[in-house]
């Protein structure tokens, strides 16, 4: 098969649609990958948004017809005219929506009406579509299980990044408020924002954020290898629908360590809670998982191994390809 795969290549984003692309490649497809932002450009130059977005649609044609693709699989974001596309493109056209309602719902399943195979990492948005007569399919995301895997740290590395537990994420009031609780568990917070935001300088958090800048990479792999523990708590708005397993969920398990996540509809499916994953829904439940982590030696050790286990068995990449060739085959 021939698959167009359209996504953002930059940042954290880039990394994600490398490790899927590597996925149709071990399971024999051809696959190119098209960035929405490069396709807008002109001469490496930014236009305003109505001539960008007619760039974007006219490299999107010359891309198709050049490379005829069977697939064209849209991963999280979708800038394209599909109405546009379906008029000179007669193959497969599938999104994968993995910000839910996140975004606005109505808006969100209009486009699921437009494509051949609406794929989400939300169950709020299967039965939301359903409600509006549009057939969506759970697809949750996954790791790259040999990118995200237990590995040996330099001494150096290890000084830096040790922690009983750590916190990745931007820091936002709900977010102060989780981890305002776990000040004096030994809690190390990474994102720019923890020493700005005024609510976690009165939390005393700032004094656990240990650098001044986002982390992304092989980086992250390195603060997950040396945290006891790793924390996701949702952001905001979807708190108010606990649906979306981010790539942490995925990435973190993975690398053989302790998952405490904020409880989202989908986790019991994909992992055994206290077994596989922490599960929590308030600030005092994450500081009760923390604290049984602390307590209980090999606790976390013991929860992270069956984790990674978990993901080998189940939350590959080359696991979602094959469940797309699946839906696919079914249309």
């Amino acid at each position: 098969m021939r698959v167009l795969m359209l996504g953002k290549q930059s940042s954290w984003m880039g990394l994600h649609l490398s490790h899927i692309e590597a996925a149709f490649r071990r399971r024999g497809h051809e696959i190119i990958v098209g960035d929405y932002h490069r396709m807008a450009l002109f001469c490496g130059i930014s236009l305003p948004r109505h001539m960008a977005d007619e760039r974007r649609q006219r490299s999107l044609e010359r891309l198709v017809k050049r490379f005829r693709p069977d697939l064209i699989y849209c991963v999280a974001s979708w800038k394209y005219d599909f109405a546009r596309l379906k008029s000179y493109y007669k193959g497969v056209v599938a999104i994968h929506d993995l910000d839910g309602p996140h975004n606005p719902v109505k808006e969100v399943v209009a486009t699921f009406r437009q494509v051949d195979l609406p794929l989400t990492a939300s169950q709020y948005m299967v039965r939301s579509a359903a409600e509006e007569g549009v057939k969506a399919f759970y697809l949750p995301s996954a790791a790259d299980t040999d990118y995200y895997a237990p590995m040996e740290l330099s001494p150096d590395d290890r000084r830096r990044f040790q922690a009983p537990v750590s916190y990745i994420g931007r820091a936002t009031k709900r977010r102060v408020e989780f981890c305002s609780l776990l000040a004096g568990k030994g809690l190390a917070l990474y994102g720019d924002r923890w020493r700005r935001n005024p609510e976690s300088r009165r939390a005393g958090l700032d004094r656990c954020a240990r650098l001044s800048r986002n982390v992304a990479g092989r980086e992250l792999v390195k603060i997950y290898q040396a945290s006891d523990a790793m924390i996701n708590i949702l952001q905001e708005p979807l708190d108010r629908f606990r649906t979306i397993l981010s790539l942490q969920c995925f990435a973190i398990p993975s690398t053989g360590r302790c998952l405490i996540a904020e409880y989202v509809e989908e986790a019991e499916a994909a992992f055994e809670p206290g077994k596989e994953i922490l599960l929590f829904r308030t600030p005092e439940e994450l500081l009760a998982r923390v604290e049984q982590c602390l307590a209980e030696p090999g606790f976390a050790e013991a929860v992270g191994a069956a984790a990674r286990r978990r993901c080998l068995a189940c939350h590959t990449h080359d696991h979602r390809v094959a469940e797309l060739e699946r839906l696919l085959q079914n249309g």
